[in-house]
């Protein structure tokens, strides 16, 4: 049987010399989910997201900086963190481009909201403080799990993870706004912030939560690896 290749689309360290890199807790995730993680640099817009989607059987998006509001028509807002417009354009064309080609795509954190910018929807550019609203920056390890969210019924989402609702890590500012045509809400915190979506298709499922971290303190996060590594290789 064939190992499907996974496409990690990497994050920028830019303090002094730039440095384009995949945590160690993805590259383990997809390999223990049965996959052949190969780190993407995104060094190009659209010529450079078809090469990688031409030698990659699936991509998962990584958390990192905020997206720039700018893609969805809005000004930054205090509050905002670090843009990187080369980033931004990378991977959204990758979405839009593994889309068009069948490639299934695995979202984490600013992956998911860089997902739904890329198919139209928007983004609040900060959600801690706000009245009644839950720890969405938590202080605890990224192992520890915080706020609760509820699993839509039904869902892919629901179908992969089997369970109607988790505990998950939380570590953004941004999220979801307005939701992206073709995407459906299947997960939300109790103070309403959209926390997964998935598309019609079945090709996207994107998670606010960073499951990398948390295989081994909640084993079930691994089956969203497995979802896209099954999806991958044509099994799911």
């Amino acid at each position: 049987m064939i190992t499907p290749v996974i496409g990690i689309a990497a994050s920028i360290w830019a303090d002094g010399e730039e440095r384009l890199f995949a945590g160690g807790a993805y590259v383990r995730a997809v390999a223990r989910a049965g996959g052949c993680p190969v780190v993407l640099p995104f060094t190009g817009g659209e010529a450079q997201a078809g090469c990688h989607l031409a030698v990659v059987d699936g991509v998962v998006l990584t958390g990192g900086g905020d997206v720039d509001p700018w893609l969805y028509g809005a000004e930054p807002l205090p509050g905002l963190g670090r843009v990187c417009p080369e980033r931004d354009e990378y991977e959204l064309t990758l979405v839009r481009t593994a889309g068009a080609l069948g490639r299934p795509v695995l979202g984490i954190c600013r992956g998911l909201q860089a997902a739904n910018v890329a198919l139209g929807g928007t983004l609040l550019q900060d959600v801690r403080g706000r009245p009644n609203g839950l720890q969405h920056w938590q202080e605890s390890r990224a192992e520890v799990a915080g706020h609760a969210v509820a699993v839509k019924a039904g869902t892919l989402l629901h179908r992969v993870l089997r369970r109607e609702t988790v505990r998950t890590n939380s570590f953004h500012r941004q999220a979801v706004d307005e939701v992206a045509p073709g995407l459906l809400v299947c997960g939300r915190a109790a103070d309403g912030v959209v926390e997964a979506v998935e598309d019609i298709a079945g090709l996207l499922l994107a998670v606010q939560w960073h499951p990398e971290d948390m295989v081994d303190s909640q084993p079930a996060m691994l089956e969203l690896f497995r979802w896209l590594v099954n999806k991958a290789a044509g099994r799911g």
